[in-house]
């Protein structure tokens, strides 16, 4: 946003990628898309410190690519988050703490004192707002509904909401390559997609990963324009257990981004 209001920006990252989390070659597509836009972006930046001289803020790093100050007018300085629970007094109830700090809870949502539930960013079990509203979902569903829901039910999903946004559901190669699972890729650039091109937004790709055993949809990435939106096709299918092949064998509407998803899925290799 900064940058296209006009304004000098610089990103300095200790890691080796942006989105450390993502895949390495959607972390090198998102560092492109900075770049693209006019923005510098310095890995492997660490030794950051920052001294204010009258209204300019110098920041000092050390950076293998190159070393050198770099003086503006503001400094954001993205740490990431930890729990905020040890005010709570959780330890005269009895209530458990894990070693970062989040209240330990089952698959319930129930913390070791079973009248006390925990929902949201204090049990460390998404941080999102649409997984606290589902932690609400699952607690409400064993105090006063028929139906229960478990944590163990939820696929993880997200949405980095840059231009074009990233969206993910589920495991990416990084986890699929860990845990040693057996699979195959799709993968589809988004210059081949026809209304990406009517757009003017055929910059990235998309990938979904396929489980040989099962056939079943283990995840999927996407990069590219309205990417937000239609990875919830994906997301439907993994909660509905199904094969990928019903989505190969679908019939999407033309001319939209998901219509190719078919397409690709009718293509898979060995990963």
């Amino acid at each position: 946003m900064f940058r296209r209001f006009g304004s000098r920006v610089t990103i300095l990252e200790r890691g080796e990628q942006l989105l450390e989390k993502e895949d390495e070659d959607i972390a090198e597509e998102i560092a492109a898309i900075f770049k693209d836009s006019g923005i510098e972006v310095k890995l492997k930046s660490n030794c950051i410190s920052a001294v204010r001289s009258g209204n300019a803020i110098t920041v000092k790093y050390d950076c293998e690519e190159n070393r050198e100050d770099i003086t503006g007018s503001h400094l954001l300085l993205a740490t990431g988050r930890i729990s905020n629970t040890e005010d709570l007094g959780l330890e005269r109830a009895g209530v458990k703490l894990d070693d970062k700090g989040y209240i330990v809870v089952n698959e319930k949502l129930q913390t070791s004192v079973p009248h006390i539930w925990a929902m949201g960013d204090c049990n460390g079990e998404g941080a999102f707002t649409h997984t606290a509203y589902n932690d609400f979902q699952i607690v409400n569903s064993h105090l006063f509904e028929k139906r229960k829901r478990f944590l163990s039910d939820r696929f993880t999903c997200y949405a980095a909401f840059i231009d074009p946004p990233l969206a993910r559901v589920g495991l990416n190669g990084n986890d699929i390559k860990e845990q040693g699972i057996k699979a195959k890729v799709a993968i589809m650039p988004m210059n081949k997609i026809a209304r990406a091109k009517e757009k003017g937004e055929t910059a990235r790709k998309l990938k979904i990963f396929i489980e040989n055993n099962t056939n079943k949809i283990l995840g999927a990435t996407f990069l590219g324009t309205g990417a937000d939106e239609y990875i919830h096709t994906i997301i439907d299918q993994m909660y509905a257990g199904a094969s990928y092949e019903i989505i190969r064998d679908a019939v999407h509407i033309h001319p939209t981004v998901s219509e190719l998803l078919p397409t690709m899925l009718g293509d898979l290799k060995e990963f």
